[in-house]
């Protein structure tokens, strides 16, 4: 075997190296290019994430403002409990 590689010339390894930087070359650009569309991908699932909070921070206010609304009285009915207490003291 070594006999073998010791008769192989480097301009026959030439060719060989070159084919192995071209493989290196297409997988480097394989791995860039499916990086990029993960990462795509994770940004778009953020995206809709965040939109998704915002809808249900809208949507949260908007219900917890019904709830007060009708739990909580409102300042004229507070007027008159107030008016119909003072009425009672005196």
């Amino acid at each position: 075997m070594e006999n073998m590689l010791q008769n192989i010339r480097p301009k026959d390894l030439s060719f060989v190296v070159q084919a192995i930087g071209a493989d290196i070359e297409r997988t480097q650009v394989r791995l860039i290019t499916s990086a990029n569309a993960d990462m795509l991908l994770v940004q778009q699932l953020v995206a809709l994430i965040q939109n998704s909070e915002k809808q249900k921070d809208t949507f949260t206010q908007q219900a917890v403002a019904q709830m007060v609304a009708s739990v909580l009285p409102t300042i004229e009915e507070v007027e008159e409990e107030l008016s119909k207490i003072s009425k009672q003291a005196n």
